[in-house]
């Protein structure tokens, strides 16, 4: 059974414009505002779930902080949370591997990931890694996390070695976890 009702924030107005003709194209009954992931525009106990896709990589620790605990307000007890973003060990490891790769071609080593620290286009600050970001649910009373994988699939990786790295966090080119909000909060802590 799908969502009866969905509601959306977006700081970015075309990407709003954008999904409320989606909405009025396929009949979906929602409301989609502009407005910051640090402060989110709905009543507390509002939502059963809430879902990021793609926005942690843009936010400082400060930032995120901030995002949870929003998302924590307008969640109901129990909400479920899902966060979807990319993976900072897995691309690491990646830059790793293609410097090698240059190496051994004789080629420049000195590369970076795309829109990553020190590059001209950082705008991927806030990269994180699955611990990380399980410790940050954590602290912020969300409980159980869960990740979701997702096979990594490469034209030239043979599926033996696709089969041997699923399932393994470093490995997962992009990191999935849902949480459920707590029911309620301890008085010590």
């Amino acid at each position: 059974m799908g969502a009866e009702y969905l509601d959306g924030q977006d700081p970015n107005e075309a990407a709003v414009k954008r999904g409320r003709v989606r909405f009025s194209k396929e009949n979906i009954k929602g409301k989609l505002i502009i407005g910051s992931a640090v402060k989110l525009d709905f009543p507390d106990n509002f939502f059963d779930s809430a879902f990021s896709s793609d926005t942690f990589n843009f936010l400082t620790l400060e930032e995120k902080e901030k995002m949870i605990s929003e998302v924590y307000k307008v969640l109901k007890p129990g909400g479920i949370l899902t966060i979807k973003t990319p993976n900072l060990s897995f691309l690491k490891i990646s830059l790793y591997l293609k410097r090698i790769l240059n190496l051994l071609r004789l080629r420049s080593p000195f590369i970076y990931v795309a829109h990553t620290k020190d590059n001209p286009d950082s705008v991927h600050i806030g990269l994180t890694t699955h611990s990380d970001l399980e410790k940050l649910l954590e602290d912020n009373f969300f409980h159980t996390p869960e990740n979701t994988y997702v096979p990594l699939i490469r034209k030239r990786l043979p599926r033996f070695i696709t089969n041997f790295l699923y399932g393994k966090k470093t490995f997962s080119e992009t990191i999935i976890i849902t949480s459920r909000k707590a029911t309620f909060k301890s008085m010590w802590g």
